[in-house]
């Protein structure tokens, strides 16, 4: 990648790094999606995390495809006798020309992935490597050449040293920060390029999405979810509308249903039955801290006690279940049976409620194995 350092040493960028680097932004919109689709997102959550994810990579993506038809339609950056041949800006095809004698700084910057020049404002070709006169503003940031990963640092410095004549010779840093005195706003943003480093900002990125995607998209954290080792819980709720789609549906006559909730933690359903009312709730619950399965034995326990000292536990449904209903021959001719479950397996509580003309010891049947069969069905890992 580079030619003798007695001629010139010529900088090529590696085109694969920087086509992957042009790509990045779109990987990283990848990435997100698939952890959406991983924490099971659906529907509405699905598509606010794909447009966020869209509109946050649109413009980097586009800025860097820019770039990267530039660097790979010129000629690539170079050190010879004349000087360092550079490209200003990412975007741009033609290199300029700074010759060594107005180079008063240079150092490498970055482990040695890019060569720092700070050149003299009033050299005769500062015109050409700042035709906007910045350098003269506080926005000015010293001029910067990448060096690819094929090029040694050692190298580099031989170069420089060689190709100038001895006239330049690398730094150990850049130039100092101004003092707070001389020069604050410069003091400022010399205290704000002080950004912590890749590794340790894509750490905090990471952290950031683990978070903020199943925020966004109504789902559970990643170790709420069944794949996550050790976690036994259920990512979703179960289908309120499909508790009663069968068998169980049938002996309490249902005939149709309304969707009311239908949310990934979230769902409810009301049935259409003969003379009566049959509800269904199904929530998981999801705690960031703690534990979900105990939120949801809470929750449990908090439902049954509104049932009322009628209310009285069954086995055989989930990890825990109550049963609250009139008894068989104590059935009016306006509520023939009046029946509620709640039912919890690990992080998902079940409320069912009914009222109707079945016959009480039938309707607990059906409500009572309808909850078993539900709870019984979930994935939990």
């Amino acid at each position: 990648m580079a030619s003798p350092v007695a001629d010139e040493l010529v900088l090529s960028p590696a085109r694969g790094r920087l086509v992957l680097w042009a790509l990045l932004p779109l990987l990283a919109a990848a990435v997100v999606a698939g952890y959406a689709l991983a924490l099971d997102a659906t529907g509405t959550g699905l598509v606010v995390i794909l447009v966020l994810a869209a509109l946050a990579a649109a413009v980097p993506l586009a800025v860097r495809l820019v770039a990267l038809a530039g660097q790979l339609g010129g000629p690539a950056p170079r050190l010879d006798r004349v000087g360092v041949h550079l490209r200003t800006r990412p975007w741009r095809r033609r290199l300029v020309t700074l010759p060594w004698e107005e180079i008063p700084l240079a150092w490498l910057g970055g482990g040695g992935r890019w060569l720092g020049l700070s050149p003299d404002p009033r050299g005769p070709h500062a015109d050409d490597w700042d035709p906007a006169g910045t350098r003269w503003t506080r926005r000015f940031r010293p001029l910067m050449v990448p060096v690819p990963p094929s090029v040694p640092a050692d190298r580099v410095r031989a170069a420089v040293a060689a190709l100038s004549g001895g006239t330049v010779e690398l730094a150990d840093r850049g130039p100092d920060a101004p003092s707070l005195d001389e020069d604050p706003a410069g003091a400022l943003r010399a205290y704000r390029a002080r950004r912590p480093g890749p590794r340790l900002r894509l750490a905090a990125t990471l952290a950031v999405l683990v978070f903020a995607v199943p925020l966004a998209a109504g789902t559970a954290a990643p170790w709420n979810q069944p794949w996550w080792p050790g976690a036994a819980v259920a990512g979703r709720a179960p289908d309120a509308c499909a508790v009663f789609a069968g068998d169980f549906g049938a002996l309490l006559g249902v005939t149709g249903h309304e969707r009311t909730e239908a949310g990934p933690r979230y769902q409810a359903c009301t049935y259409t039955v003969p003379q009566g009312t049959l509800t269904v709730t199904a929530r998981a619950e999801h705690t960031v801290f703690g534990s979900s399965t105990a939120d949801a034995a809470g929750r449990a326990r908090e439902l049954a006690g509104a049932l009322g000292g009628a209310a009285h536990k069954v086995d055989g449904i989930g990890d825990a279940a109550w049963l609250a209903g009139n008894p068989q021959g104590t059935t009016t001719l306006i509520d023939r049976a009046v029946v509620a479950v709640v039912a919890r397996r690990a992080n998902v509580v079940l409320v069912i409620a009914y009222g109707g003309e079945t016959e009480p010891d039938a309707a607990q049947d059906a409500v009572t194995g309808a909850a078993r069969a539900t709870l019984a069905a979930l994935d939990l890992g």
